[in-house]
């Protein structure tokens, strides 16, 4: 039974004594022991419904800085019959939201900000690197061609995969791979391959 549904936002400005949604209202006063809940009336600020299978390994999120713009990734499908594709949603200061459909799928997706370029690092079976630019108001996204990790290994793919952005400033990513075990309950190695992203993907 599908069960995700729907983008619910609420910020606070007091360290969380207070919380407001999306429209401004307040919806709870921790201070009087009031408490957030998916029940809470108003946090919904955009609705994707359960029949568009939303994931809910696939969203994440990021605040750009320069302009108070809220950046959110999210798999579902495009209908109900439709293909699963990363949708970009992006909430503004004013609260209002727009939804742009990107022409790639992936899951456990990373989303930062390097100076003006928004990268999504995607994870778990299959690692990609996508960027969108400010100049074009991150509406189109790139994909970084992957180099061949090594003789052995064509691809980085299969088992789980996750990403390491701490040397992103410095214009390295690292990908922590542990490869899928021969059965279940065997052990199986973890490689870590440092990604050194070219001038083209960081200069901005």
């Amino acid at each position: 039974m599908d069960c995700n549904h729907g983008i619910y936002y609420t910020y606070s400005d007091d360290e969380g004594l207070t919380w407001y949604n999306n429209a401004g209202n307040l919806v709870a006063d921790t201070r009087k022991g009031e408490v957030l809940s998916v029940e809470t009336p108003g946090l919904e600020a955009v609705h994707v419904p359960t029949t568009l299978r939303p994931s809910n390994v696939s969203h994440n999120s990021v605040i750009d800085t320069k302009t108070g713009d809220y950046h959110l990734l999210l798999s579902h499908n495009t209908s109900s019959e439709g293909p699963a594709r990363v949708h970009h949603y992006v909430g503004d200061i004013s609260g209002k939201w727009q939804k742009r459909v990107s022409g790639f799928t992936a899951s456990n997706v990373t989303l930062t900000f390097l100076g003006d370029r928004l990268f999504a690092f995607a994870g778990r079976e299959n690692a990609a690197i996508y960027y969108s630019d400010r100049a074009d108001n991150f509406t189109e996204w790139h994909e970084v061609e992957m180099p061949n990790v090594d003789s052995k290994f064509g691809k980085i793919e299969g088992g789980y995969i996750t990403w390491d952005l701490s040397l992103l400033s410095q214009g390295i990513a690292s990908i922590i791979w542990q490869h899928a075990p021969a059965s279940n309950g065997k052990p199986s190695p973890i490689y870590v391959y440092d990604f050194e992203l070219g001038k083209s993907e960081t200069d901005k």
